[in-house]
């Protein structure tokens, strides 16, 4: 095997490496942030309450006695925050829904129908609308 053919093996072993590593750490980074965003859509609090802290901590060095005075503060706001993005979540769909429903009005019946296919595609659409077997 001559040195140019060694050579052009080796950059392309080194090139697909370096694309299975790119691929795999995007579907990582992907997979990681779907499930911290879930983890903190779903929280109690706890969750919301211990980031915090942590970077309170860390970026104040903030002393025992108060990362425990600061964190019963950081307990009520991660509970006021869960309140407020329930009622912000409620508006939201109830506003997407009331909009899909006046744009619909004025579309014939195919543009409907190419309507509700783009809907199915725009990541807000599971916010803002109700699964089809459900009424607004």
């Amino acid at each position: 095997m001559s040195k140019l053919k060694m050579w052009v093996a080796v950059l392309a072993v080194f090139l697909c490496g370096v694309l299975v590593g790119a691929v795999g750490g995007g579907i990582l980074v992907r997979h990681k942030a779907k499930a911290a965003f879930e983890r903190l859509r779903t929280d109690d609090g706890s969750y919301l309450t211990s980031i915090m802290m942590k970077g309170l901590a860390r970026e104040l060095n903030l002393t025992d006695k108060q990362q425990k005075d600061i964190r019963p503060i950081l307990e009520k706001t991660s509970v006021d925050l869960q309140i407020i993005r329930k009622n912000t979540h409620q508006e939201l769909k109830i506003l997407g829904n009331q909009t899909v429903r006046e744009i619909k009005e004025h579309l014939s019946s195919e543009q409907n129908r190419e309507f509700d296919k783009l809907m199915k595609h725009v990541h807000l659409h599971r916010l803002l609308l109700p699964p089809a077997d459900k009424k607004p």
